[in-house]
């Protein structure tokens, strides 16, 4: 009897690995196709980042957000995915702030939109930060057309830069590596059920779920961030906002120690700075501020966030901008 069970075995064993092998190496052709980033999905979720529990809200359309909570422990009024400074009821003058962990109020304390506020108090002024660690200009143009009509603000900022390599993902710049991620893991999760293999192999054409980062566009990325500064002024104009941009500061200091992906990323960024440069001064609206701190080493923690005395020397620069905008009182 073991004599004729023993070829069912291997003939069982060798089919079920053949049909596992098989779904690997699809599911691996569909993640390097979509660009699937363990890195990106770790660094926001690690407790030894700064990325931490702050970030463990899903938004559909922008990938994360941090907390509610994270924005009432700043001590300020919250709006989900914003946080206030000044009274929205009652400020004759709202400003709109959008950019990555250099403006994020949760992220760090004090910087140079928090002092911004306090320098416009006379003015009346109310400030909605909605710059969340990690954005690029990609999920800055989206959140603008998403909670524009909800602010109605008289001023849009725009403070970007540092996190523009993150938003080309092979030529898809709407797409980022969190929701790639996100969705690859609720795929690997239906492979990982019992048989689900067979199911991913058999009848995958007929209803297992894929999805698409849509045509590619095939831009430098220098073209791609100018294009949307472009329509983030556009989509500003239309609803009656003056809108400003800023090249966030960065110290130009390559990177060589870390993680590959991160020494990757970093020299990106500072191989990219000068194109980001010149899409600055094309634009009347665009304002670049680094050559006011790259020569004081005080002014920087690290490439690209600012020091207290850093961040108040952004902010009067930044006042100075907004002041013809702003009713004297």
């Amino acid at each position: 009897m073991k004599k004729h069970r023993s070829p069912l075995i291997i003939f069982f064993i060798s089919t079920t690995l053949i049909f596992i092998i098989f779904n690997w190496i699809d599911f691996e052709i569909e993640r390097k196709r979509n660009n699937y980033n363990e890195y990106q999905f770790q660094k926001l979720h690690t407790k030894s980042s700064k990325f931490d529990l702050r970030y463990y809200v899903l938004d559909p359309l922008l990938g994360w957000t941090f907390s509610k909570k994270s924005a009432v422990n700043n001590k300020e009024n919250s709006i989900k995915s914003y946080v206030i400074f000044g009274d929205l009821t009652k400020a004759k003058t709202k400003i709109m702030v959008l950019g990555g962990s250099a403006s994020d109020s949760t992220y760090q304390k004090n910087n140079w939109v928090e002092q911004l506020y306090r320098t416009l108090i006379p003015h009346d002024v109310a400030i909605i930060n909605g710059a969340v660690a990690g954005y690029n200009s990609s999920q800055q143009l989206l959140k603008l057309i998403r909670d524009i009509g909800k602010f109605n603000p008289d001023i849009v900022i725009s403070y970007d830069g540092f996190n523009e390599p993150t938003s080309e993902i092979k030529n898809h710049p709407f797409s980022n590596h969190f929701l790639n991620h996100f969705y690859f893991k609720v795929l690997e999760n239906d492979f990982f059920k019992p048989l689900g293999f067979i199911k991913n192999t058999l009848i995958k054409k007929m209803n297992a779920p894929e999805f698409t980062t849509g045509p590619s566009h095939k831009e430098t990325i220098d073209k791609s961030y100018l294009r949307k500064i472009k329509q983030m002024n556009a989509i500003a104009k239309a609803q009656g906002s003056q809108f400003i941009h800023i090249l966030q500061p960065m110290r130009p200091k390559e990177i060589k120690s870390g993680s590959k992906d991160q020494i990757t990323f970093l020299n990106q960024v500072i191989a990219a700075y000068p194109r980001f440069e010149k899409v600055s001064n094309e634009l009347s609206y665009s304002y670049n501020l680094s050559n006011h701190l790259l020569n004081e080493p005080t002014m920087f923690i690290d490439n690209c966030h600012l020091t207290k005395k850093g961040n108040q020397e952004i902010s009067e620069h930044i006042k100075g901008l907004l002041i013809p905008f702003i009713p004297i009182q």
